[in-house]
């Protein structure tokens, strides 16, 4: 491995850019060298509090900021129709991209992006943390042994505390929805353990609880098909009681043709039962840098990683196509391209 120095602005108030912070901290390698708002009168707050900012310069101007500072890496972590843009001009001037999710709130903003990332030859990744959680790399290391045959059915579900939610999350130009915000991590639990593609989709959604921010659908479903035929699902709520102990409940099974897996991040579980080996829990790997591996691993020296192996650009895709189905009530087919 070549030993590089990369130069890091961040851009934004919201969101996991901390998980970013949290890994580049203390690696003489990584440099934050400037955080800026997204838009007008953001708060940044957030970020600016973390360690790693305490002698970083602040921006007034990301676009100011990148022409002062020339980044390699830009990290994106701000209200969500602000992403694309972002992502543009970041891919535009030379910079490899760590985003928040989803990508675009729409199809043909998706497409723009795709085509400016690859039109300058940088890299992309977003911030898929379950690939970091070690009950999701249990799952996937135990499916890809083959002990339970190929996946015929998977559920997914997560389900968070609604908490303290800004108020653009009311706003549905600003936020989009929830299966964009959290749906997405879903898609890609699925895909990290089992590789399975969705090609159909039909999906609901509602606010029941939560009417200060109507855009912020609290109870979301959708049923799916894989591209070998198999079957899944996922569950998406923000009616998580604030008392239990973790925010979130992630948890996936899939039952496969000789067995099935379950993965469960709240009690940090993965269990396999199979016609071969019975049951039995699995021992859970630690805990995945899953940025820092793809800043090494992909962006100096060009190979795969958790997150370059990763499609934030389908997932989005699945997310919008979910979307359009929720709003014409009816089954969509998906193809595997985004343009």
């Amino acid at each position: 491995m070549r030993d590089e120095h990369l130069k890091f602005v961040s851009i934004g108030g919201f969101g996991h850019a901390v998980f970013v912070f949290d890994e580049i901290l203390n690696k003489s390698q990584y440099e934050l060298c400037g955080i800026a708002p997204a838009f007008e009168n953001e708060d940044i707050s957030h970020c600016l509090n973390h360690r790693v900012c305490k002698n970083v310069k602040k921006f007034e101007d990301y676009s100011e900021m990148i022409g002062i500072v020339r980044p390699d890496v830009v990290i994106i972590s701000t209200r969500l129709d602000r992403i694309a843009d972002l992502i543009i001009y970041a891919a535009e001037n030379g910079c490899h991209i760590i985003t928040e999710k989803p990508l675009a709130l729409s199809l043909e903003k998706l497409e723009k992006v795709n085509l400016a990332v690859k039109n300058n030859n940088v890299k992309l990744a977003a911030m898929l943390t379950m690939r970091s959680e070690p009950c999701f790399i249990a799952a996937k290391h135990a499916f890809e042994t083959g002990e339970i045959g190929r996946a015929a059915l998977v559920n997914a579900r997560k389900s968070y505390r609604f908490g303290d939610r800004p108020e653009w999350f009311g706003d549905i130009k600003q936020y989009g929805g929830t299966l964009g915000w959290i749906g997405i991590h879903a898609f890609d639990m699925i895909d990290f353990i089992t590789g399975e593609k969705i090609v159909e989709v039909a999906a609901m959604k509602g606010n029941f609880c939560h009417q200060h921010r109507p855009a912020c659908e609290d109870n979301c479903v959708v049923i799916f098909k894989f591209d070998n035929g198999g079957h899944g699902s996922v569950s998406v709520d923000l009616l998580r009681p604030d008392v239990t102990e973790v925010h979130g409940d992630d948890w996936i099974r899939i039952a496969g043709t000789k067995g099935i897996i379950e993965a469960r991040a709240s009690d940090r579980t993965c269990s396999i039962i199979s016609q071969k080996k019975g049951q039995r829990a699995i021992k859970l790997p630690a805990a995945s840098e899953i940025y820092t591996e793809f800043f090494e691993s992909t962006i100096i020296n060009g190979a795969v990683s958790a997150l370059s192996e990763a499609d934030p650009f389908m997932f989005t895709k699945v997310c919008l196509m979910c979307e359009k189905s929720c709003e014409k009530s009816m089954f969509l087919k998906i193809n595997n391209e985004v343009s």
